[in-house]
């Protein structure tokens, strides 16, 4: 029989407990988790957040999905972004030692750093006011259109049947 400290809430009825084993751990909470369950890891979320973290977690973010990228991921962008910043801090007459130093440093082709640089600054030309980007306030943009043609078309329609009483 599996470690019974060790286990998780979902490995626990996975592995056949019994209901008894599992009856003390039965409060609001984990009923809750047993239901979410089928949405991924909430019982591993709860047992490493704890209840109150797990809860705001719950309370802030439900309904929407998370994407959680992996270290690798998350390595690659912490290089990224110091690349990027190191060499917006330089002046331009010095920015090609500091590519060199970064590219000796992050072990990359000093032509990386330049594309790194470049592709980041590009993306965050793309971001606008409070962090909109540019697809957002077109969004915006239209429907302060429609919302506009329609204020007009109705205010066509009340004159065209003025008109029409008049007449």
């Amino acid at each position: 029989m599996p470690d019974k400290q060790n286990e998780t809430l979902s490995s626990k009825l996975t592995n056949g407990w019994a209901y008894e084993d599992l009856e003390s751990q039965l409060d609001p909470t984990t009923v809750m988790l047993l239901f979410l369950s089928r949405y991924g890891h909430m019982p591993e979320l709860y047992s490493e957040l704890g209840q109150l973290i797990f809860l705001k977690l719950i309370k802030v973010f439900g309904g929407m999905r998370l994407v959680i990228p992996t270290q690798d991921e998350l390595s690659k962008v912490i290089k990224e972004v110091h690349i990027y910043t190191k060499v917006k801090e330089t002046p331009l007459l010095e920015r090609k030692e500091i590519r060199a130093e970064l590219a000796e440093k992050h072990d990359v082709h000093p032509g990386q750093i330049h594309t790194i640089f470049a592709r980041i600054e590009a993306e965050i030309k793309v971001m606008s006011r409070d962090g909109q980007t540019i697809a957002e306030l077109r969004r915006e943009e239209d429907q302060t259109e429609a919302e506009e043609s329609a204020a007009l078309l109705a205010r066509l329609y009340e004159e065209t049947a003025d008109d029409n009483r008049k007449q």
